[in-house]
């Protein structure tokens, strides 16, 4: 399962839970916290088996080795490092998930809609930055694997990176050509698990968002601090695939380096 599919999954069974608890909260009559606590659960199992299925499925049919040397670092290796990683932050997401809704399903969910709501949002911000502590933690001791599969010093690791993330054309060595078909071979690996924490975070900051405006809806700052988040969102996330495009384009151009 690619990580951007997983964290808009989670994010997604997330959003349905809480709602869904409300929703049968609000609807019930005479017992509101037992309707909301049975349906919540009820979601949750579903939502998360489904989300458990779908990891299954994926990482049952990948490929044992990748055939297209543009996909040369989709190995059994970097597909473990991946199933690691999302395996450990969904447990995260589910137990702060299901102690969420139990919360606010038996405290909350039955008030006054308004009420409900203003609950709600402290709820789903709770999942979402346990969601972003998760993946920060999880991911944190990929933070040196590009630098360690360059095999370059600080400085020389940045030369190799803007040859490899940003297409520049600079000179290397024979030592640092194969450091760099190294490093473009992992980047396409490591580089969306190091911006996995940012989708929770957007999220996060996104409820956190919607909150402020339905109190504060006049507040102005509120929404251009909103925008410029939004902005940031939508150039990173190009960047990030144009550098995992160059990286396995560098890889597959190199790839004699790496299996010769």
């Amino acid at each position: 399962m690619k990580v951007a599919l997983f964290v808009a999954s989670t994010i997604g069974c997330v959003l349905l839970v809480l709602f869904g608890t409300l929703a049968a909260g609000q609807l019930a009559g005479g017992s509101p916290t037992s309707a909301a606590l049975l349906t919540g659960l009820g979601l949750f199992v579903v939502c998360g088996g489904a989300i458990w299925h779908g990891f299954l499925r994926h990482s049952s049919n990948a490929p044992a080795v990748a055939n297209d040397l543009s996909e040369l670092s989709w190995t059994p290796e970097a597909r473990a490092i991946t199933s690691r990683t999302m395996r450990k932050v969904g447990l995260v997401v589910a137990a702060a998930l299901l102690a969420s809704l139990c919360g606010f399903g038996s405290t909350h969910a039955g008030l006054p809609l308004s009420e409900a709501l203003a609950s709600l949002s402290f709820y789903l911000q709770g999942v979402f930055l346990a969601g972003t502590f998760a993946t920060v933690i999880a991911t944190y001791p990929l933070g040196t694997a590009l630098r360690e599969a360059s095999g370059a010093d600080a400085s020389r690791h940045r030369v190799i990176s803007k040859v490899v993330l940003r297409g520049k054309d600079l000179p290397l060595d024979a030592d640092e050509e194969l450091g760099a078909a190294r490093m473009a071979a992992v980047a396409p690996v490591v580089l969306p698990l190091l911006n996995f924490s940012f989708g929770y975070l957007f999220a996060t900051l996104l409820t956190q968002y919607a909150r402020f405006v339905a109190e504060h809806p006049a507040d102005p700052f509120i929404t251009v601090l909103f925008a410029v988040l939004v902005l940031t969102i939508v150039v990173g996330i190009p960047l990030l695939a144009r550098q995992i495009r160059r990286a396995r384009r560098y890889a597959s151009d190199h790839a004699a380096l790496l299996v010769g």
